[in-house]
């Protein structure tokens, strides 16, 4: 019982709550949405959702990520000017990137898409204003560690979406047919008008009721841009590897193929969802230490989250056929390294916390960009998922090794190439036995993380 009255146990579970009741309410929609839409038509609410994401990092320039790690040291006039900035900064970009589209869409956009140019697109320009300036203000609260506050703030967010998505593209469905592209828009419109109301209560919150449009000599917000610019860096090719592959693959992989693979990837996501949203609440204090006192609970937390993944691969894997329909079905050994990569994409972030730590965001950006540049052109004319996925794998996990290696954390390169290895050689040549003996995996599983969590809360309040 002592354990369950953990602060840390109860503001962790705000945080995952927070995070993910825009999931959960995902969980509930998706099946009926795709019994109502073609496979295609979910592929292009994928692929336009990834350009609105690209825009939003664009936007933001590191501005959120800034804001995480200096939320607490910044003045009342300081956060009016930093948003102030963001403001001016989305208006202008967004204006000339609807007319760079509106202008020369017609010698591009049909060597790019498989769909034609219209309404989504303009659509997914607009909702990419307002989730920027969503993300934002969402990083500001995190960091302040207003979780009630989050969580107040999803759960409008996520009642409107379930709201507005179900009763639109259920009447577009029935009235206009499972192909209308108008449900695209629907689907897109409805997360602009929710991030809306939600942005309205955070900003209320947070009493930011003027812009200062004015460059003042008296606000200082200098450190806070020079730690945004490499974090925009390191924002931005995280950005186009999950989202910006998917612009890239769609040009040789046909759209129903696509659509099949993002239904899945919207359930996967919900493991990287879980686990960014713990180390929101985690991370704070590490910027407080030096980087050598917290590689044991970092160490920690990636054997944690990879049984935590497991779990979650296992246990979906008895429940798909209820979330997915038969038309958007993929193969077993596809469906385990759509799951692996999430769990290979959250560990590398734990070797890369070092340069955080110290503020050496120049060098872990350099390391990622490069990393992402090849990456990005090893996918270009690739007309297979399967090879796709399986470079995904790859980049992730030299990615991890190269943070540790620059960063001469020797034990974290040890434990991220241990635990790293066996998952490959499960993913290479025992996916089926994977399946086949998922009940004694998933009990030994369930007890390891049974086990584990309060060690690791215990370790936490022990960091000085």
């Amino acid at each position: 019982m002592k354990f369950f009255k953990n602060v840390h146990f109860k503001r962790t579970n705000v945080y995952i709550a927070e995070s993910l009741l825009p999931k959960i309410g995902s969980f509930i929609f998706l099946p009926f949405l795709f019994r109502y839409v073609t496979t295609e038509i979910w592929a292009e609410i994928t692929l336009m959702l990834a350009v609105s994401e690209l825009l939003s990092k664009i936007y933001l320039f590191g501005f959120h990520s800034s804001i995480y790690r200096f939320a607490s040291d910044i003045n009342n006039d300081q956060k009016n000017a930093i948003l102030s900035q963001l403001v001016i900064r989305i208006l202008i970009i967004s204006t000339l990137i609807f007319l760079i589209f509106e202008i020369f869409n017609t010698f591009f956009w049909s060597s790019i898409f498989q769909f034609e140019y219209g309404l989504p697109m303009r659509t997914s320009i607009f909702i990419s204003i307002f989730s920027a300036i969503n993300l934002f203000l969402i990083q500001f609260i995190k960091s302040l560690r207003q979780s009630r506050k989050l969580f107040t703030g999803s759960i409008v967010y996520t009642l409107l979406i379930i709201i507005l998505q179900f009763s639109s593209i259920s009447y577009i469905s029935k009235n206009f047919g499972q192909d209308d592209r108008m449900m695209v828009t629907a689907y897109l419109v409805s997360i602009a008008f929710s991030s809306l109301i939600r942005s309205i209560y955070y900003l209320n919150f947070l009493k930011i009721r003027k812009l200062i449009f004015k460059k003042s000599n008296t606000v200082s917000i200098k450190e806070f841009l020079n730690y945004a610019k490499p974090a925009a860096g390191i924002g931005l090719s995280a950005i186009l590897v999950t989202h910006g592959t998917k612009l890239v693959i769609q040009s040789n992989i046909s759209l129903e193929i696509l659509g099949k693979y993002f239904s899945y990837l919207s359930y996967s996501g919900i493991f990287f969802v879980v686990f960014a949203s713990t180390q929101s609440y985690f991370v704070p204090k590490l910027f407080k230490l030096q980087a050598s006192n917290s590689i044991n609970f970092r160490i920690s937390l990636m054997y944690y989250w990879t049984t935590v993944g497991i779990v979650y691969l296992l246990i979906f894997s008895k429940i798909s056929l209820i979330f997915i329909p038969k038309s958007y079905e993929l193969e077993t050994d596809i469906l385990i390294t759509i799951f692996i990569i999430q769990i290979f994409s959250a560990n590398r972030t734990l070797p890369g916390l070092y340069f955080d730590i110290n503020k050496n965001l120049s060098i872990k950006m350099y390391i990622f960009v490069t990393f992402c540049l090849i990456f990005i052109l090893s996918i270009f004319n690739l007309n297979s998922l399967e090879t796709f996925l399986n470079l995904n794998l790859i980049f992730y996990f030299v990615l991890g090794n190269s943070y540790a290696l620059k960063a001469r954390e020797w034990k974290m390169l040890v434990n991220f190439n241990l635990l790293h290895t066996i998952l490959f050689l499960l993913y290479l040549d025992n996916y089926y036995e994977l399946i086949q003996n998922q009940n004694l995996i998933l009990l030994l599983a369930l007890a390891f993380i049974a086990y584990q969590t309060p060690r690791i809360l215990s370790n936490y309040e022990k960091l000085s």
